[in-house]
């Protein structure tokens, strides 16, 4: 009987490339916080609007756009494989985060309530637009690489009257990426080797769509596809040396503050917080470089002990 091959999503593989040991306790020992936030929750029923609107246009439909708010701001049940999944509205979420609701966004200056504006001003354009039509939503994939299954959803994928291919990532996050960023996207290049697998060709055009900001982004520059290639085999090449030596360097940042194993981040899973002795004391209030305890591979981290 063969052995069942590992699967990797882009976020596993992400993960490791901004922190092995946070890779190590999320994936290897298993230590996953299902703990929610705002930014999940508002991203899962954002998308899911986008994700009717296309469907519609799929069909050769006029979308509801009226269903489609109602959906936003109710919430949307929808059955899986396993069970019946409640993805919550906003009306929901801004009672239940209501804190972080009414706070303005310092990154781009607006709140919740101002962004969503442009969210629904926004969501009519998918159909005005007559270069691009959309082919496929929360497209499934799921092939192997390597000794493993590369796998995951594309939110978008669209074709022109040429039989060009687009992939769209939809993004509700508070700004948009630096250049240097958009070169060679790892997620993107996931995104294609799917969508070649599928449809026999690479896409032609890549697209991160910021749906709160109404702000869009090409990416993937000439060569991409090579870099690409180099960058995921170097991902995999250095999570096995990791699995092989036992050593997941930590990488800390300030990205440490959102991570649930750090003591800096006040919204931590109470189960996990204080896994990582490693992380940066930076916060939004002290922007400092120093970490709370240098990394030596040699020494062993003691396991947290958990009093029931």
């Amino acid at each position: 009987m063969s052995k069942m091959k590992e699967k990797f999503s882009y976020t596993k593989l992400d993960t490791y490339s901004k922190c092995p040991f946070q890779f190590k306790k999320k994936y290897e020992e298993k230590k996953r916080s299902f703990k929610s936030s705002l930014a999940m929750d508002i991203g899962s029923i954002l998308h899911k609007g986008k994700e009717i609107i296309a469907n519609s246009l799929i069909a050769d439909k006029t979308p509801d756009y009226e269903y489609v708010r109602k959906v936003v701001l109710e919430g949307y049940d929808e059955e899986t494989d396993q069970k019946d999944k409640h993805i919550k509205g906003i009306n929901e979420l801004a009672k239940q985060y209501f804190e972080d609701w009414i706070v303005r966004d310092d990154k781009s200056g607006m709140t919740y309530d101002e962004k969503l504006d442009l969210y629904f001003e926004h969501i009519k354009s998918m159909e005005e637009d007559t270069k691009w039509q959309p082919i496929a939503a929360e497209l499934k994939f799921e092939f192997p690489y390597r000794d493993y299954l590369l796998y995951g959803f594309i939110d978008k994928v669209e074709k022109n009257k040429n039989g060009d291919l687009r992939v769209t990532d939809y993004k509700s996050s508070r700004k948009t990426y630096r250049e240097q960023d958009l070169k060679t996207p790892l997620q993107m290049f996931v995104y294609a080797l799917a969508v070649k697998e599928i449809y026999k060709k690479l896409p032609s055009e890549f697209m991160y769509d910021f749906i709160l900001l109404n702000e869009q982004q090409l990416a993937c520059s000439k060569g991409y596809d090579t870099r690409g290639l180099k960058k995921l085999n170097g991902l995999f090449d250095a999570i096995e040396e990791s699995r092989k030596t036992g050593i997941y360097p930590p990488k800390p940042s300030p990205l440490c503050y959102w991570c649930d194993y750090c003591n800096n981040n006040p919204k931590a899973d109470k189960l996990y917080k204080g896994e990582c002795p490693y992380y940066s004391l930076w916060t939004p209030n002290n922007k400092t470089y120093k970490v709370n305890k240098p990394f030596n591979p040699d020494e062993k981290v003691e396991e947290k002990k958990f009093v029931f």
